[in-house]
C-alpha cells in the first residue's frame, strides 16, 4: 500500500507505532528518530518493491542467474536497510514501551 515491499510495510507500520507511543510520551527525541527512520525504510522497501518486479521479470524470462544476483541485492538491502534505518537504538516496545501519561 505504500509502494514498498510487504516485509518493510509491516516494519514501517511497527516503527509507527513506536513513534506514536514517543509522541504519546512526550519523548520527542525518540519520536523524530522514528520518523526518519520511517522516511529511510520508505526509500529501502522501494528499492526491494523494484528488485522483487525485477526478479520475477528475470524469473519469466528463465535467466535464473539474473534472479538469483537480484535476490542476494535484496536480502542484502533487507539485512541493512532496517539497521541502516534505525541506527544502533533498537524500537522500544510497541506495548508497554513507554509509562501512561497521569
Amino acid at each position: 500500500d505504500m509502494n514498498v515491499d510487504a516485509q518493510t510495510a509491516e516494519r514501517i507500520r511497527e516503527v509507527l507505532v513506536a513513534k506514536e507511543a514517543a509522541v504519546a510520551a512526550e519523548d520527542y527525541d525518540e519520536a523524530k528518530r522514528l520518523k526518519d527512520a520511517v522516511s529511510n525504510l520508505k526509500d529501502v522497501g522501494m528499492k526491494i518493491a523494484q528488485l522483487e518486479a525485477q526478479k520475477r521479470a528475470a524469473v519469466e524470462q528463465e535467466d535464473y542467474d539474473r534472479a538469483k544476483a537480484l535476490k542476494n541485492d535484496i536480502e542484502t538491502l533487507r539485512a541493512g536497510g532496517s539497521s541502516a534505518a534505525l541506527g544502533d537504538a533498537p524500537l522500544p516496545p510497541a506495548q508497554g514501551g513507554y509509562p501512561q501519561q497521569p
